[in-house]
């Protein structure tokens, strides 16, 4: 499969799981994903990291004793797109509120709740990715929390 001009950190399954990437003002469509043959080392891992977490920290540093490169997306900094917080949604397999950080001051001020609608916390969360839980790994075909620490590894197995 070819996808035209992707730069580094899009060239993991997930951003084109989601059929788009944005490359300057440029969209790119891909048609579907490659997939990982029995026995083969995941190499196409994601972590959506916080450096500033020693959580995020401690699950990278997991993944790279067991041989893994994931591409790092800085959250913080790079914001993820609505499509792609429903696409971890969907991976995740879990409701949006179970990815709301609910103990961030953000949370309160925003007067969110438990009967906030999915739409609305997918939307807070694009505008506000310290309330994204942290941290998370994506593969081709899902994606864990990495919390407990040790979830982590759930993709290499």
């Amino acid at each position: 499969m070819n996808c035209i001009d992707f730069p580094d950190e899009s060239t993991h399954p997930f951003y084109r799981n989601i059929g788009i990437s944005f490359t300057s003002s440029l969209f790119v469509w891909c048609q579907s994903t490659p997939q990982r043959q029995p026995g083969q080392l995941m190499t196409n891992l994601t972590i959506w990291h916080n450096p500033r977490c020693s959580k995020s920290r401690m699950a990278l540093s997991l993944l790279e004793e067991q041989g893994a490169r994931p591409t790092q997306v800085k959250y913080l900094e790079t914001r993820p797109t609505k499509a792609q917080i429903r696409e971890v949604l969907r991976l995740l397999g879990i409701p949006a509120i179970d990815l709301v950080r609910r103990g961030e001051s953000t949370f309160r001020e925003l007067s969110l709740s438990s009967t906030t609608a999915e739409s609305e916390l997918i939307s807070v969360m694009a505008s506000h990715p310290v309330l994204i839980e942290r941290p998370f790994i994506i593969t081709e075909t899902k994606a864990v929390i990495g919390r407990p620490t040790e979830n982590t590894l759930t993709p290499l197995s």
